[in-house]
């Protein structure tokens, strides 16, 4: 079981050189826009073909990554998200061998009182949090990446096979696990993908720091509370202007220019979650891989 542990935690190193994908193409991307609400993750899929075999794809974003030949670039080159197919595939396979290994249903539980224990181990981990992870793996159908390399690809992958043998199971054993499916699963579903990550006070304020950097506007001074609360209205964050004010004084104590520092303070999936939430995210991209810091 050593192997497959290390097979897992090798998502978790944190790897984002590659190509950042500009978030205006997943808003006028036409596949993307036509499937918003999606009722179920087994009913919304996509099918990718590597080797004459096909992948689930559980993301309309991604799918759109897989499926484009020429997506855009900020230096105004392209790159062809179709070579990462077979990234996608490999995570799958890998995936999928894992469930099997870790979580496959037995016989003799099938037909015990210990079915109940089963399923809602599953259901945890699925919905809520998995082993050596920080999500259950339900998050990998309801996110998609900004920044783009084989090792993000073969982590989606992986965890799409997880969840593609769930459903499988879902869908042999109806009764069983009948009460599988939570209201507040349904939900997160219908309300669609979003970026990889969580936005924290820190990525909004990081946001805008480099927003200022990249247009050359002066950066307010750490005590101008109240132009800094104003800030916060103008670029309608939710946040409280006292909550972006501190944070604020917090970033400004951060080396802009150091990974590290800024990976210790606002996670390992910072740069993505700044790009996201920048007003220049072309500009600010270009910026940060300058820096050598995505």
């Amino acid at each position: 079981m050593e192997t497959d542990k290390k097979a897992r935690l090798i998502f978790e190193i944190p790897k984002v050189d590659g190509y950042f994908v500009n978030p205006n193409f997943f808003k006028s991307n036409e596949l993307i826009k036509t499937n918003i609400n999606r009722p179920t993750v087994e009913e919304a899929h996509w099918t990718v073909i590597h080797n004459g075999k096909k992948y689930k794809v559980f993301v309309a974003e991604l799918y759109a990554i897989l499926s484009e030949m020429a997506i855009p670039l900020p230096d105004g080159n392209t790159f062809n998200g179709r070579k990462f197919i077979k990234d996608y595939a490999t995570g799958f396979n890998k995936g999928t061998d894992y469930f099997n290994s870790e979580f496959a249903l037995k016989i003799d539980t099938l037909y015990s009182s210990g079915s109940s224990g089963y399923v809602d181990n599953l259901k945890s981990c699925y919905f809520k949090k998995a082993p050596d992870i920080q999500h259950g793996w339900i998050y990998w159908a309801s996110t998609y990446p900004l920044i783009i390399n084989p090792t993000v690809i073969e982590e989606y992958g992986f965890y799409a096979g997880i969840i593609n043998a769930v459903n499988s199971l879902r869908i042999k054993h109806q009764t069983l696990f009948k009460d599988f499916e939570s209201n507040e699963s349904k939900s997160n579903i219908k309300e669609g993908p979003k970026p990889r990550g969580k936005a924290f006070a820190i990525h909004y304020v990081l946001a805008y720091i480099y927003d200022c950097i990249v247009t050359g506007v002066a950066l307010p001074v750490a005590s101008e509370k109240k132009r800094l609360e104003q800030i916060c209205a103008d670029r309608e964050i939710d946040l409280a202007g006292d909550t972006f004010y501190r944070k604020y004084r917090e970033a400004r104590r951060i080396d802009l220019n150091s990974k590290k520092a800024l990976t210790k303070k606002a996670g390992k999936n910072w740069g993505e979650m700044v790009i996201y939430l920048s007003k220049n995210p072309d500009e600010v991209y270009k910026h940060l891989k300058d820096k050598k810091l995505v």
